[in-house]
């Protein structure tokens, strides 16, 4: 990305929406299915669980990434400066 120049517009950029054979294929209208059958599943598996909460305060939290690692990097809110 050496040869980026702010002063420069990019018009190469596709028309927008794209055409409707890459949104609407075969291949992610089946895993849009499969998807929406994964959740139906999950939604009704978590309506058995008589205290959801527990569920959810199992799981640990979020890893925080390091302010150090990258300095264009902007940092969460929920992360502290000191690493």
């Amino acid at each position: 990305m050496s040869d980026f120049k702010a002063s420069l517009p990019f018009n190469a950029l596709p028309d927008l929406p794209p055409p409707a054979e890459l949104i609407e294929s075969t291949e992610i209208l089946k895993r849009c299915i499969e998807a929406r059958v994964a959740l139906a599943e999950l939604k009704q598996a978590a309506e058995l669980i008589p205290n959801s909460a527990v569920l959810v305060n199992a799981l640990p939290p979020p890893k925080k990434p390091c302010a150090t690692a990258r300095p264009s990097m902007r940092v969460p809110r929920w992360c502290s400066a000191a690493c």
